[in-house]
């Protein structure tokens, strides 16, 4: 006699042969649950040597003692009376064996992501009747219940905020009572939107104007794109946010509170978003410019013997430098802010009260400065004068 349990449904398929059959005789076949009590599943009449023959109503994930009884009419063979743990040992060891039915495979396990307010919609496919099935989800710490029990084949999962922009993993299990079937494959479901980076298609920065413009593609699934840039190397930095696909600042828009220096590296980029509830794009391609700024040279400086009418000479910065200041040292000390002029201009006049007395030394410098004094041009050359 040989046993097995269908993988697809609850069925147990049986064969097995009869010996020395005399004609007329019945099949009983008897089934004992684990822990439950004997019973007659099934009877036939004996048709030939070889037989076999399915149970299609066993319990699914359920251990069987299985047991044929051969009886003429009501009459059982010898060694076949009363139930069979009843049976003598000869008889029992040729006509008894053990099966544990299965349960169908869970397959098709699908789900997608619509948005934060709708429940997302988990569907799978189960051949089995008469079972019921475990939801699980794994949000990267190991496998938690969502729901056990469950009748239908699908499920309305309600999104907790917490786990909106994360991947949460599924799997669906096949119960009867406490005891398990099979598990499904894992489902991962990105729960949010995953927006597409912008490409940067157009950018013109001058740190000295103080002026900005970019323009960009537009980003799949993207409602919204946030600019930002990072001076220096410094930590990026929210500049504005917008729902079209360009951004511009006038002249003098963007130096106040940002202060630019010679040989600084500014950086700007565009990330595309979708509404608070999603995380945010891969950023776009970056706009990278080094601040160059031109420096002003000292041509002369002029102190008179009355030491009134002291001024100095420089070139004129090119550009939109607004203003030309000049720095001081007395007899070598340390710099100071000695004034300058608004307009860039060749002769600057210096306060004589910072002419030092006679035989001491004044040297002078100068920059320029633009957008506000938040750009500053590179230091000029120095020039150094005997106080008569």
């Amino acid at each position: 006699m040989s046993l097995s349990a269908d993988p697809r449904y609850r069925s147990v398929h049986l064969t097995w042969r009869n010996y020395d059959a005399a004609g007329g005789e019945t099949v009983r076949w008897w089934a004992k649950p684990s822990g439950g009590a004997w019973g007659i599943v099934m009877m036939m009449p004996v048709a030939s040597d070889e037989q076999a023959a399915d149970w299609d109503t066993a319990l699914p994930l359920t251990a069987y003692d299985i047991a044929l009884q051969f009886v003429n009419g009501t009459v059982a063979t010898v060694g076949y009376e009363g139930e069979p743990d009843d049976w003598t040992a000869s008889t029992a060891a040729l006509s008894k064996s053990t099966v544990t039915t299965t349960c169908a495979s869970v397959t098709g396990l699908a789900g997608t992501f619509v948005d934060a307010a709708t429940p997302l919609a988990l569907s799978w496919t189960c051949a089995q009747t008469g079972i019921t099935f475990l939801l699980e989800k794994n949000l990267g710490a190991g496998w938690v219940t969502v729901e056990s029990g469950i009748t239908a084949q699908s499920y309305q999962y309600t999104i907790p905020s917490a786990e909106l922009n994360t991947t949460v993993d599924f799997r669906v299990t096949s119960q009867v009572g406490a005891v398990s079937g099979t598990v499904s494959d894992t489902l991962s479901v990105y729960v949010g939107v995953l927006v597409g980076a912008p490409t940067i298609t157009a950018a013109t920065f001058n740190p000295v104007e103080g002026s900005l413009s970019l323009s960009w593609s537009a980003a799949d699934d993207a409602t919204a794109y946030t600019i930002e840039h990072s001076i220096n190397g410094a930590a990026y930095v929210t500049y504005a946010t917008v729902t079209g696909l360009s951004f511009a600042l006038g002249v003098g828009s963007v130096g106040p509170g940002r202060r630019f220096e010679p040989g600084y590296t500014v950086r700007w980029r565009v990330t595309g978003t979708n509404g608070a509830y999603v995380g945010t794009s891969a950023v776009s391609d970056l706009v990278t410019l080094t601040v160059v700024t031109p420096a002003v040279t000292m041509v002369s400086l002029t102190i008179p013997a009355s030491h009134s009418g002291t001024f100095c000479t420089t070139t004129t910065p090119t550009g939109d430098w607004y203003m030309t200041g000049v720095e001081l040292s007395q007899n070598g000390g340390g710099w100071f802010s000695g004034g300058g002029a608004l307009a860039p201009a060749t002769d600057i006049p210096i306060n004589t009260a910072h002419v030092p007395p006679a035989g001491q030394t004044l040297s002078a410098r100068a920059r320029a400065y633009a957008c506000g004094g938040n750009v500053i041009g590179a230091l000029s050359n120095e020039i150094t004068e005997t106080s008569p």
